[in-house]
């Protein structure tokens, strides 16, 4: 058996000459289609709670706060449910105690923002600094495990001590 999954019109790609014919109809067996996260939002705090219990093993019982849940609501999740997967496990990595509020969620107090607003207004950070500043600010957020900030950061604790100079 073959599952896949995509967000493109397979049908669609067939008709413009995109998408193998035979292919397409040897996978299509079963068609379910299911919506973005985006068009039904009250599943949120349901998968939310489905990732706290895949990632909170060890880390004790972590909730998402109200105004964090509302926050993930009203998001509107580009990356569909591997986002927000990721967004939880980030935030039970992250979040200091049993409670992980709008503040701990990536959506709702930025990373990205944190890190931009170290440099100065008036020029542009290459990607170098920014993924250096980033890097730190995990590292911060860790209390300088590197372990755990090479776990989130999806690399080797050797990148992070090579990329800062660190030992």
């Amino acid at each position: 058996r073959l599952m896949a999954a995509t967000h493109r019109d397979l049908v669609e790609m067939v008709q413009r000459g995109e998408f193998r014919e035979d292919l397409y109809y040897r996978i299509n067996v079963v068609n379910i289609t299911l919506p973005p996260l985006r068009q039904h939002r009250e599943d949120v705090p349901l998968l939310v709670d489905h990732f706290l219990a895949e990632f909170g093993h060890g880390t004790g019982a972590k909730r998402f706060t109200a105004a964090a849940l509302e926050a993930l609501k009203g998001y509107d999740w580009p990356g569909n449910i591997r986002e927000l997967r990721n967004i939880v496990e980030r935030a039970v990595l992250l979040a200091e105690g049993d409670e992980i509020d709008a503040a701990d969620v990536p959506i709702a107090g930025s990373p990205l923002r944190a890190v931009l607003d170290t440099f100065d207004r008036e020029r542009y950070p290459s990607l170098r600094e920014l993924e250096d500043r980033y890097m730190e600010w995990i590292l911060e957020k860790t209390g300088g495990n590197k372990q755990l900030a090479a776990r989130i950061l999806r690399v080797d604790r050797k990148t992070i001590q090579r990329r800062l100079g660190q030992p």
